[in-house]
């Protein structure tokens, strides 16, 4: 009789310890997994407006890179440019160089990409060639100098207008920058520098001073016109 009640409770514990396994098997069959894709956008540069207007209202650089269409219009601004040796990212002689910049770069930078075309208006001499360069210049970096300063400003692009004929009054001309492709960084300006260089390595540039008009008018606008 005692062997028939310890059998009988044997069989009740292995029934339990079955239970018990069945149950755990259970509640881990009923967890799931599930996996779900996370995307972290970061932002990208703030691309410069197509047009971008030169102007400022002083013969004293810098002057202004304006991102918005003027409300009102300038009085034109000119400047002799004195006729010059050095490259145009050398030159710091107040009476052969203009300079204009843009504002500070916002956190993610300025991009700038495509082709570029600066219009301004040049007087004295048809075959007289104006020398223009964009760079990108810190904040601080010195009006004058470009490459050599502390901080010092990167080269970008530098064109040179072709010879037009004819006329001695103030003339349209064009500075044409191709295939610009570029990022201005956060604390950094867009520089646009005009000089009147005598020649570089492929010739004969300038032969004499000449003057230089910007400003907006809605029949006469100084741009910097930028196509994608």
């Amino acid at each position: 009789m005692r062997r028939v009640f310890l059998f009988a409770a044997l069989l009740v514990l292995v029934g339990l310890s079955t239970a018990f396994a069945a149950s755990f098997s259970s509640q881990s069959e009923d967890i799931a997994s599930f996996t779900t894709d996370v995307s972290i956008s970061v932002p990208g540069p703030t691309p410069f407006p197509n047009t971008i207007f030169v102007r400022g209202g002083s013969d004293l650089p810098p002057g202004d890179l304006d991102l918005m269409t003027p409300v009102a219009n300038d009085n034109v601004t000119s400047k002799l440019l004195v006729l010059s040796t050095e490259p145009i990212e050398l030159q710091t002689a107040a009476t052969k160089y203009f300079a204009w910049e843009s504002p500070v770069a916002p956190a993610q930078g300025y991009s700038l990409d495509g082709d570029v075309t600066l219009n301004l208006e040049q007087k004295d001499g048809g075959s007289n060639r104006m020398t223009a360069g964009l760079f990108s210049c810190p904040e601080l970096a010195p009006v004058a100098t470009v490459t050599g300063s502390t901080p010092a400003c990167s080269v970008i692009a530098i064109g040179v207008s072709p010879a037009v004929s004819g006329g001695n009054g103030f003339l349209d001309r064009t500075v044409f920058f191709p295939d610009v492709s570029t990022v201005v960084p956060a604390g950094h300006q867009l520089r646009l520098k005009i000089v009147n260089r005598a020649s570089d390595g492929s010739g004969v540039l300038s032969q004499g001073d000449f003057t230089v008009a910007w400003g907006f008018l809605p029949a006469r606008q100084s741009t910097l016109v930028i196509v994608p």
